[in-house]
């Protein structure tokens, strides 16, 4: 782990070098929503999962507001993507939504401490029985 500070550690894996069996297990196959409350993955789903990855690592309440402002970059960099301008116009909406969602109700999913890093995802890896991309 990279040293930030003396309180906080930067985490040593990233969520784009993270394999499917190790997303699964970090985002427990929700990926994009909560309990009733379902994200449109055909648009979002990249946007979620690395907010869920996010949320895993945790750390500093500080660091919350980052992740959830790079997710509602994410969802409106793919809104503005979409094919036509009705739907772009529609998924720019549900992404300031989402958005609100996020920082209203899902403060209590953040992870508090020291940020996880590979030990703590080889660890949660072995526990769901899932071999880690980081062997062989």
């Amino acid at each position: 782990m990279r040293v930030l500070s003396q309180e906080v550690a930067m985490p040593d894996l990233t969520f784009w070098t993270l394999t499917e069996a190790e997303l699964g297990v970090i985002s427990d196959g929700a990926g994009c929503g909560a309990k009733g409350a379902n994200v449109p993955d055909w648009i979002f789903l990249d946007a979620c999962l690395q907010h869920d990855f996010e949320y895993w690592v945790g750390g500093p309440d500080r660091w919350r507001r980052g992740a959830d402002r790079r997710f509602l970059l994410n969802m409106l960099a793919a809104a503005k993507a979409a094919d036509g301008w009705y739907r772009r116009w529609c998924y720019r909406g549900l992404a300031y939504a989402y958005y609100v969602g996020v920082r209203s109700f899902a403060r209590k999913f953040w992870y508090r401490g020291q940020p996880r890093g590979r030990a703590e995802l080889d660890a949660a890896l072995l526990e769901a029985g899932v071999q880690s991309g980081s062997e062989g």
